[in-house]
């Protein structure tokens, strides 16, 4: 199950990645979806310690309460096919949570001593 749910990770990860070259600040998006496919390879290699996974946790919690918009006016286009900063910024705050909720995983997976023959 850790190496099963670590390549699931890896790989949405990934893809996340992909997705932001076209973002107007792709290099910050790209270099911390990164991280995070990175991270996953870590785990699934078993070659990263908890601490660092508690640390990025951490870090993307915090990035991810930083950039909750003051109001939220959803993740999705308006109406009329356009956005808003708001929206850009909780999809942002969105992608760093599911980061943390990742590492989060991780470290609960390799709590639990729940390993995997595949």
């Amino acid at each position: 199950m850790k190496k099963i749910s670590a390549i699931i990770w890896m790989l949405l990860f990934v893809v996340f990645a992909i997705y932001q070259s076209n973002d107007p600040d792709p290099i910050i998006w790209i270099s911390i979806y990164g991280a995070a496919a990175l991270l996953s390879l870590l785990v699934l290699m078993n070659k990263v310690a908890r601490p660092v996974l508690y640390v990025a946790m951490f870090l993307f919690l915090i990035g991810a309460w930083l950039l909750w918009p003051e109001s939220f006016e959803g993740l999705f286009l308006l109406e009329d096919g356009s956005y808003t900063p708001s929206i850009e910024e909780a999809r942002e705050s969105l992608g760093l949570f599911i980061g943390a909720l990742s590492m989060a995983w991780h470290i609960f997976i390799s709590k639990a001593g729940v390993t995997s023959k595949s």
